[in-house]
């Protein structure tokens, strides 16, 4: 910009998806003290995911769509949400697409033989599938499943994806982590089960996922999975370190067995915790 500008905010306007970004400050327009110019403004309460962004400036506009990835809204810590088809996947060594493996923390697999099906059903106009008059394809445990191909285009892989739609943040619950994983491609990670509990899917309708008269309460902002996370506490609590692990001598859901003499000739392959 031009030295010494500084317009007043009815020479600026900040959209972001539409919807206007007001000022933080006492304006929009800012110049920091090495006259380094900015505009800072917060937005409504709003979904994560690409967004549209529209600037004017006097008589400017300038116009990203979100196509073109140039603003993208996160959760912070604490918080999770994720946006529209949403995977976890990565590059092997040999360049092959791997869908994430372990479902228990948060790291969805590839997809089964129905969520391959249901692929060809979704109907991104609706916001529907057609021709599933049983609901098999939004029912749990199936998950909606997405064909996701390397830069190069030589590997394709069809990988369960977390949700179809844009999410409002929510606060990970007591009992949950939600922090940045390096290794993982989701920003942030879905809520792990923080030491002493253990990370629970349930069925999206079943009474632990919805909230019977509140739109807008926690539960029911999620209802457009078919799954959803409850969070149990531990007994004896130090039998799960977190992120669904056992300590040494615990095996099963919640870590709730001993490994003992009958684990032990039940044998290694069903309690693999157990070292034997």
């Amino acid at each position: 910009g031009l030295d010494g500008y500084s317009p007043s905010d009815s020479y600026v306007k900040v959209l972001i998806g539409g919807e206007p970004c007001t000022a933080v400050a006492s304006k929009i327009f800012q110049t920091d003290s090495n006259g380094y110019q900015y505009l800072w403004c917060k937005t409504a309460e709003t979904t994560v995911g690409e967004k549209n962004l529209t600037i004017r400036v006097a008589d400017q506009t300038i116009d990203y769509s979100a196509g073109e990835s140039y603003l993208s809204a996160v959760c912070e810590i604490g918080w999770y949400g994720q946006g529209a088809w949403t995977s976890n996947f990565s590059l092997s060594d040999e360049g092959l697409l791997v869908c994430g493996e372990n479902e228990e923390i948060g790291k969805h697999p590839q997809c089964n033989d129905v969520e391959e099906a249901c692929m060809a059903k979704w109907d991104e106009d609706t916001g529907s599938y057609f021709n599933d008059p049983d609901g098999d394809c939004d029912s749990y445990p199936t998950k909606p499943c997405q064909s996701f191909t390397t830069n190069t285009g030589n590997f394709t892989t069809n990988c369960t994806v977390i949700t179809r739609h844009d999410e409002y943040c929510l606060e990970c619950p007591l009992g949950s982590e939600c922090y940045v994983d390096p290794s993982s491609s989701l920003f942030p990670v879905e809520p792990l089960g923080s030491s002493g509990y253990w990370r629970q899917e349930l069925e999206a309708n079943a009474d632990e996922c919805t909230h019977s008269w509140d739109p807008y309460h926690p539960r029911s902002l999620r209802r457009h999975r078919t799954s959803c996370y409850q969070f149990v506490p531990c007994s004896p609590a130090e039998a799960c370190p977190g992120e669904n692990t056992c300590s040494k001598g615990y095996t099963g859901t919640k870590c709730q067995a001993c490994c003992d003499a009958s684990i032990r000739e039940a044998g290694y392959d069903k309690y693999p915790d157990c070292d034997l």
